[in-house]
């Protein structure tokens, strides 16, 4: 049995979210992005649950499948579902962490598919939450050959995930920390929440050296471009993983091919392990 832990937390409620509709359907490097962004999901939470201290769950509800792509109507009840969660809790980190030895429930390797009222004691006990990112490019490789050139690869900060993210933590009576984790397939980057929003607020009133930001001509949205630098090195790859594609057939008959990495093996910093040892 789960200890209710959420009824000693009386957190105060905020208004829900204004968001815009959400997609209709999904674009064919929407769904690479969603792919990559899964796999990258479980690497890192391979590498947190064989450390000694801390176990990681699938928490956020990016997916897709055969069946969500094959169907218009499962794809929009599935997003509308998503969006109306988000709107009244706030946006859910991909990951939550807890610590090892003060689990004492059997916890689900998965609550992703869960709506939030039903799982609030489970996330109230984690430590903290990880947005975890991914990115199609070796890092060494890159800063070998571009860094002289003054060229910094990032971590993406999208504009419209800052409120709700922040909504999530207000669910949560501001209680826990969010990390940023940009995997690459050979070393990963760690950055706290808190030190995003502080890089962001300091570049409205001056320029910080490796930021910048950008919005999209097409779509309109915007993105924060936090350099490495600004990091810290939070994985290291044992295994490279392999690159393929698979296909899979649209609603209206379009045939997708969605770039999915496949393997690879990471291992958490000591730098990592000591920043979350610091929450407990």
């Amino acid at each position: 049995m789960i200890d209710k832990v959420s009824e000693f937390f009386h957190c105060k409620e905020s208004n829900p979210l204004t968001l815009p509709r959400p997609p209709a359907t999904a674009s064919e490097a929407f769904l690479s992005t969603i792919a990559q962004g899964m796999w990258a999901e479980e690497k890192l939470r391979e590498a947190i649950n064989s450390t000694l201290q801390f176990v990681a769950i699938k928490y956020g509800q990016s997916r897709y499948n055969h069946e969500l792509i094959s169907s218009k109507d499962a794809w929009k009840n599935y997003v509308t579902r998503v969006y109306a969660q988000m709107s009244k809790y706030g946006k859910r980190p991909d990951l939550l962490i807890f610590k090892k030895d003060a689990i004492t429930l059997n916890l689900p390797q998965d609550i992703s598919e869960e709506c939030e009222e039903s799982i609030k004691d489970i996330v109230f006990r984690s430590i903290a939450g990880i947005e975890c990112r991914s990115s199609s490019y070796y890092y060494d490789e890159y800063n070998i050959k571009r860094g002289k050139e003054g060229k910094e690869l990032s971590i993406t900060v999208k504009e419209e995930d800052i409120e709700r993210l922040v909504k999530w933590r207000e669910t949560y009576c501001g209680s826990k920390p969010i990390y940023y984790v940009q995997l690459f397939f050979d070393k990963g980057f760690l950055i706290s929440f808190d030190e995003i929003l502080n890089i962001i607020k300091r570049a409205k009133v001056g320029r910080v050296e490796h930021y910048r930001f950008e919005r999209d001509r097409r779509t309109g949205k915007t993105t924060n471009f936090i350099g490495i630098s600004h990091a810290r090195v939070g994985l290291i790859a044992r295994e490279y993983p392999n690159v393929t594609a698979h296909s899979i057939k649209a609603w209206d008959g379009k045939v997708l091919a969605i770039r999915t990495p496949q393997g690879g093996k990471f291992e958490l910093t000591n730098e990592f392990v000591q920043e979350l040892l610091r929450l407990i």
